[in-house]
């Protein structure tokens, strides 16, 4: 199956196809058409997902965060176990295709390689921006820990 065939270009809802099914991992590729959660629905997940837009675009919002994420083809982001998000747009102009992987194996914990990580966030791995004065946000999560944790 090539990740891209069958792309509808509208769907009464999201179509979710599931590519592969372990004890500990589920892989899914999502394809959305102008769909966004409900309101005031917000996914509160049992497991640790890892999506990345393949192709459109989206706006992931999530509770703990004061501003949405403007998700395009190429960016990707782990969301903890219990970090409330919400989906409030995908294009409806083309797909959006997401891969997503969503673990129940390990849930991160607030240290992990030295790293600061607030647990029931999410995180990403795009790189930290700067805090003004030159330097990168010393929150941020390098990808090294992203890379282990599920």
């Amino acid at each position: 199956m090539n990740l891209f065939d069958d792309l509808p270009q509208t769907l009464p809802e999201e179509m979710t196809d599931l590519l592969v099914r372990s004890k500990s991992v589920r892989i899914e590729r999502i394809v959305s058409t102008g769909q966004k959660s409900p309101d005031p629905f917000w996914y509160d997940q049992d497991e640790n997902e890892w999506v990345a837009v393949l192709c459109g675009e989206a706006i992931l919002r999530f509770e703990n965060e004061p501003h949405a994420r403007l998700m395009k083809a190429g960016d990707h982001v782990l969301i903890a176990a219990h970090c409330r998000h919400r989906v409030e747009y995908t294009s409806s102009e083309e797909p959006t295709v997401w891969l997503a992987s969503s673990s129940n194996e390990h849930r991160p914990s607030a240290q992990q390689d030295g790293a600061r990580w607030p647990t029931g966030c999410c995180v990403d791995r795009r790189a930290p921006p700067e805090n003004g004065r030159g330097s990168r946000r010393a929150n941020f999560v390098p990808s090294t820990v992203l890379s282990k944790c599920c």
